[in-house]
C-alpha cells in the first residue's frame, strides 16, 4: 500500500518469516471454532500433540446419480446428514445464551410486558 501507512519489512524478516498456505489458514480457522487459544504454530508444526482430528477434518463421500440399493444410499448418506446437524447443532449452540433471567410485569393498560 503506502509506505508512510506500513513500511515493507526489510529482507532479514521476509526470510524469517513464516510462510502459510491457504489450506493452513482453513484448518486454523476450523479449528478456532472450538479452541480459540489455537495457534499456527500447531497447525504447522507436525510435533504438536494433534492427535484429536475433528469430525469437521474428514472430507464427506462424493454422491452418486445412481445407487446400487438402499443399503449403498444409506451408507452414503448417513454421514452426510450427521455432518449437517452437528454443524446446526454447533451454530445454536454458540448463539445462546446462559445465566439468564426473564421478568415479567403488568403495564399500565393491564397486559404482560
Amino acid at each position: 500500500l503506502l509506505d508512510w501507512l506500513n513500511k515493507p519489512p526489510e529482507e532479514e524478516e521476509q526470510v524469517a518469516a513464516r510462510h502459510v498456505t491457504k489450506a493452513d489458514i482453513m484448518r486454523l480457522e476450523k479449528k478456532w471454532k472450538t479452541n480459540p487459544a489455537y495457534t499456527m504454530k500447531q497447525i504447522q508444526d507436525p510435533t504438536e500433540d494433534d492427535s484429536s482430528e475433528d469430525e469437521d477434518d474428514i472430507e464427506p463421500l462424493l454422491l452418486m446419480q445412481a445407487y446400487d440399493d438402499g443399503y449403498h444410499y444409506q451408507n452414503l448418506m448417513a454421514p452426510l446428514v450427521k455432518l449437517e446437524a452437528d454443524e446446526d447443532k454447533a451454530s445454536k449452540e454458540a448463539i445462546s445464551e446462559d445465566n439468564m433471567s426473564v421478568e415479567w410485569e403488568r403495564g399500565l393498560e393491564g397486559k404482560w410486558r
